[in-house]
């Protein structure tokens, strides 16, 4: 009889009280040995755990002086086969534990962590809005002539605009006179670093720039991009709006300014920072354009009317300009997708697109004032964003609130504006009496 086999009549309890309790006993020395064994971490010799005479089985050296196996009873060699067998299972069995943690905790790296760790960070990759887009058809009459445009029940394709796009055109508009960009294209490193290239529209010059973003910090690799001004070189004083920086800043250096504008080349096309004597309204601006077509304001410089409580008794000036802030007065641009309920009119497409044959294509002072106030909204409350282009002291400080407030009050006060145009252009503009001050500079 085998040791497999009593082991079965163990179990089945149909052994003697001795057999069962000399089988009881090789169990219990058996799980003892395991213990030993993977507490150990080695496996010694087994003849010396089967063989109480192993001495005289091995010698005093411990070299066997006749074949073991001839002198080990079958009930002994069965045993050690499945003291044997039991480790080989438990080092296997623990082998593929180990492995599969292993596997486990390199594949979370690779592919878990990464995005996990993304989270915790600004990710220019968010879908920021999606629309649904429909297929259309044309019905025509017998002759051949086009009756309608039917717009199809069938879902064409879902159209979405990443985060980064939509937070950059909003920016550029509110800061950037002038450099314009609403196409950036981002590629996801994981743990919060993403490669991104920013494809401008503006005006003047369209600037293409590579860089990245790192854990909430945006480094391009033309670090003057996109940046906003350091000081505003529309002088909001010479138009009699309060401002902290160029105090010292008047007449002189006006005159100083109109007359190096002698010095401008020929053939040469210019970027104009232009200042009024005095500051407009949105309609009186509109109006000002059009008798006076020389350089069509792009992007106009914004100011806040300030209450009577908040007026300087010294100075007494009614209006400030906190930051060099404005929005594009018209350009083209394509479509962005986002919450048009939260933020009507935010984009330049859809302002374009507010414009009838009854409003003679024309966009209304009061189109143009739901998309400035919608531009402060939406830059209000993207907090990460204004904390990574290091103006998140625009949302604590109040600005974005403080001129949401005087915009809705008192409508768009415009004190100067940017546009783009040649030394004869310039020399033109500067003779009219609105003109406080003309600053130019080079359009690469």
């Amino acid at each position: 009889m085998t040791y497999r086999e009593l082991i079965k009549l163990y179990k089945t309890g149909k052994l003697d009280e001795n057999q069962k309790e000399k089988v009881a006993k090789d169990i219990e020395r058996q799980e003892a040995i395991s213990e030993y064994l993977f507490d150990e971490g080695e496996i010694p010799g087994f003849n010396d755990l089967e063989n109480e005479n192993y001495k005289s089985i091995y010698g005093e050296d411990g070299i066997a002086q006749d074949d073991i196996l001839d002198k080990m009873t079958d009930e002994e060699k069965q045993f050690s086969k499945l003291i044997k067998a039991s480790i080989r299972k438990a080092f296997v069995k623990m082998g593929v534990i180990v492995g599969t943690v292993v596997i486990a905790v390199v594949l979370f790296i690779i592919f878990v962590l990464p995005k996990l760790v993304d989270c915790f960070y600004y990710n220019p990759l968010e879908v920021a809005g999606k629309e649904k887009e429909y297929g259309s058809y044309i019905v025509g009459d017998e002759e051949g002539n086009i009756v309608e445009e039917v717009t199809s029940d069938t879902e064409y394709e879902i159209r979405t605009t990443d985060r980064l796009s939509l937070d950059m055109a909003v920016y550029s508009e509110l800061f950037l006179p002038g450099d314009y960009a609403d196409n950036v294209i981002s590629d996801s490193r994981g743990y919060g670093v993403y490669d991104i290239v920013i494809h401008g529209a503006g005006y003047s010059h369209p600037k293409n720039v590579a860089g990245k973003i790192d854990k909430n910090k945006m480094i391009l690799y033309d670090i003057n991009t996109y940046s906003s001004p350091v000081v505003n070189i529309v002088l909001p004083q010479l138009a009699g709006v309060d401002y902290s920086f160029h105090e010292d800043w008047g007449a002189e250096d006006k005159e100083y300014m109109l007359e190096s504008l002698q010095n401008l080349e020929d053939n040469k096309l210019y970027g104009v920072y232009v200042t009024f004597s005095d500051v407009y309204s949105y309609s009186e601006l509109k109006q000002w354009s059009d008798e006076n077509t020389t350089i069509e304001p792009y992007w106009c410089a914004l100011c806040k009317k300030l209450d009577e409580r908040q007026i300087d008794p010294l100075e007494g000036l009614q209006y400030r300009a906190d930051e060099l802030m404005g929005f594009v007065n018209r350009s083209s641009a394509r479509q962005l997708f986002y919450d048009k309920n939260q933020y009507p009119n935010l984009t330049q497409f859809d302002l374009s697109l507010t414009t009838s044959e009854e409003k003679d294509w024309e966009i209304t002072e009061e189109d143009m004032t739901t998309h400035v106030i919608s531009t402060l909204r939406y830059m209000q409350d993207q907090k990460a964003f204004n904390e990574m282009m290091g103006i998140e002291h625009y949302i604590e400080g109040g600005t974005y609130q403080d001129m949401i407030d005087s915009i809705e009050k008192n409508g768009l006060i415009i004190y100067g504006y940017y546009g783009v145009g040649t030394k004869e252009d310039i020399l033109a503009l500067s003779k009219l009496e609105e003109i406080a001050c003309i600053y130019t500079d080079v359009v690469e």
